[in-house]
C-alpha cells in the first residue's frame, strides 16, 4: 500500500517567499539599470557640453590674443660720484 504524503504548508510558504523575493530583486535590478542608463546619458551630454565650452573658450582666447602694447620706459640717469 502506498501512502499519500502531503507537502507541509511551510514548504509552500518558503517557495512563495523566494518567488516574491526573486521578482522583487529583478524589479529593483531593472530599476537600477534604468537609472544607470539615464546617468550615463546625462554624463555623455555633460561631456559634450564641456567640450563645446572648452572649444569656444580656446577660440575666443586665440581671437583675443594680440601683442601687448610696448610701454616706453625712460632711462634712469646714473648718479655721478660727486653727487651731481
Amino acid at each position: 500500500m502506498t501512502e499519500d504524503r502531503q507537502i507541509p504548508n511551510h514548504v509552500f510558504s518558503e517557495l512563495l517567499f523566494f518567488q516574491r523575493l526573486e521578482r522583487t530583486i529583478r524589479r529593483e535590478q531593472d530599476r537600477v539599470y534604468a537609472l544607470l542608463q539615464e546617468q550615463m546619458e546625462l554624463l555623455r551630454q555633460r561631456m559634450k557640453l564641456l567640450d563645446e565650452v572648452h572649444r569656444s573658450v580656446m577660440e575666443r582666447g586665440s581671437e583675443e590674443e594680440t601683442p601687448a602694447p610696448e610701454i616706453a620706459v625712460a632711462p634712469v640717469p646714473e648718479e655721478t660720484p660727486d653727487g651731481e
